[in-house]
């Protein structure tokens, strides 16, 4: 049974997995450096790995397995040394060293930290962990290799003797019958001659709406295609994101911003008209990471479509929060406000309906400084033909978006999805870098937050949107691209006085100067210059008069 992570691990799964006649299981730490832990967004800690493990024993598992990877983002050859020592020293009976892979959906490469991750030592790291897994007793029985590996290094599965896995040895042989649930999943059956017959469970099956959503889809195929920037060698198609250019187009700084707001403009005046043009009301869901813009983005497409005699109303899904007091908790006790099931999923399915079904209804409003919903709730009434906006992290998830009428649905996607280049090819600040910028900037000027604070919920945030945003991006019919080419120039000065604020103490320190040696690159614009409808201005405040 693979028990996985240990924060999802609890003495009842422990006991139901020994009462079932589960004798193995696996409990996974990657790592024993709680700050690599944090790194890479995994919510659990060394000394909760070693907690979980001591409760498996005391369940009664003999058989435990502890997967590491080499070449974690930020880990050192040192710290990966103390990870197999550790692993061994609890006395783990399979310890499985992996290679990090680079899969195309994660999000080291779709928000584009791949220069976090170094080859160097990984090799170095492998030839450790076969002499120290040796002189330990282990020996290795099983290997494969991925693909996007780093150095196209394998995995090696290690054990002590007697301790063997038989089902890992069948998967790798392709001598194990899979049984698989779900739709697009895939069930392989081995005959006795060892043929194999894949049985596909199709969408169709699982999902009756399935052929509405294809043609849904194929409607808005030719006009995403003209709001999509299809990246090419790490330059966007219609974007010259290299740094060279922005300190250019900054001697004309009037130009330069104005030319970057009309881009962006016209991409929600497309979409507005594309609404207009539709015989049936939209329910227009607009999901995005942190700081991506979303506020903004509904705001403006709500101003496009009145311009087009047409009434909208936003619902946020911030206004769903259950109370403090009843949100999901991490392992440390701390309130999981990332997750969907912070959402008071129940009330928003009441409200959506009433409003479809009756055009009417009384939405809840969420007090973030008292941390609970206000007593007060606001009525709102829709015509026909009026347009409902739903902005949220989760407005993509089908938690959400399942119990909506699927033809009505216009789902889009907005994220800060350009990187700035030097002329030579390299980053000179990524997708995730930018959009910590921006919040680093607004959380300090409207929340009052620390640089620490904010590097700290940073951590949480990305968790967040890996689990519960990213695997859902791609259910969009549009995605919008919200980078304003100038906007580093304009929160240049501010931030970099902020990130100069953390001491050398701080665990942030070295990725605050980091940023702020690539922040010195770029040129300074006044920030008075900034349009007063602007979407940075949802970073930077308004427009002093």
């Amino acid at each position: 049974m693979e028990a996985g992570r240990p924060d999802t691990i609890t003495e009842e799964k422990l006991s139901v997995l020994k009462k079932h006649n589960v004798n193995r299981i696996s409990i996974n730490p990657q790592t024993f450096n709680d700050s690599v832990l944090k790194e890479i967004g995994r919510c659990h800690t060394t000394a909760l790995t070693e907690e979980k493990f001591n409760q498996a024993r005391e369940a009664g598992f003999e058989t435990i397995n502890m997967d590491l990877i080499a070449g974690l983002p930020t880990d050192t050859l040192e710290s990966f040394m103390h990870s197999v020592d550790r692993a061994v020293e609890l006395g783990a009976e399979n310890i499985t060293v992996h290679t990090l892979a680079l899969k195309r959906s994660s999000a080291l490469v779709t928000e584009d930290e791949k220069d976090t991750v170094t080859e160097k030592n990984i090799e170095k790291m492998l030839d450790y962990s076969f002499e120290a897994l040796t002189n330990a007793g282990y020996h290795p029985y099983y290997m494969y290799r991925q693909s996007k590996a780093l150095g196209n290094f394998e995995n090696v599965g290690w054990c002590k003797k007697g301790k063997e896995c038989e089902y890992n040895i069948l998967m790798m042989e392709e001598y194990q019958h899979i049984l698989s649930v779900g739709a697009g999943s895939v069930t392989k059956l081995l005959s006795p001659g060892m043929k194999e017959f894949s049985i596909l469970n199709f969408p169709l099956n699982m999902c009756p709406g399935f052929l509405l959503l294809l043609r849904k889809k194929k409607e808005y195929q030719s006009f995403s295609r003209s709001i999509i920037h299809n990246e090419r060698r790490g330059v966007m198609s219609n974007i010259d994101n290299v740094l060279e250019h922005i300190i250019e187009k900054c001697n004309v700084p009037d130009e330069f911003i104005k030319e970057c707001e009309e881009k962006y403009n016209n991409k929600i005046n497309k979409i507005a008209q594309l609404i207009f043009e539709k015989e049936v009301s939209e329910i227009v869901m607009i999901a995005g990471p942190s700081s991506a813009g979303k506020t903004t983005t509904a705001k403006k497409l709500r101003l496009a479509l009145k311009e087009k005699g047409i009434e909208s109303y936003t619902v946020s899904l911030d206004d769903f929060y259950l109370d403090n007091k009843d949100a999901p908790r991490f392992p440390d006790g701390t309130p999981d406000f990332e997750t969907v099931e912070c959402l008071d999923i129940k009330c928003f399915q009441e409200k959506m309906k009433e409003l479809l079904e009756k055009g009417e209804t009384e939405l809840p409003e969420f007090d973030f400084l008292k941390g609970e919903r206000k007593p007060e709730y606001k009525k709102i009434k829709l015509s026909p033909k009026d347009v409902i906006i739903v902005e949220g992290l989760h407005a993509l998830n089908p938690v959400i978006t399942d119990t909506l009428p699927a033809d009505r649905l216009l789902k889009i996607y907005i994220n800060l999805s350009s990187r700035i280049y030097d002329e030579k090819g390299n980053i000179v600040l990524n997708k995730r870098n930018m959009r910590f910028i921006r919040r680093l900037v607004r959380d300090f000027k409207f929340r009052g937050s620390s640089v620490e604070k904010t590097y700290k919920l940073w951590i949480k945030v990305r968790y967040g949107e890996d689990t519960y945003l990213f695997p859902f991006k791609e259910n969009a019919d549009i995605k919008i691209n919200t980078i304003h080419l100038y906007e580093t120039c304009v929160l240049k000065d501010i931030a970099i006085e902020l990130l100069s604020t953390l001491n050398k103490e701080s665990e942030f320190y070295n990725e605050s100067q980091r940023l702020v040696r690539s922040l010195q690159k770029f040129p300074v614009l006044n920030s008075s210059l900034v349009p007063s409808d602007s979407l940075m201005r949802e970073f930077i405040g308004a427009k002093e008069n």
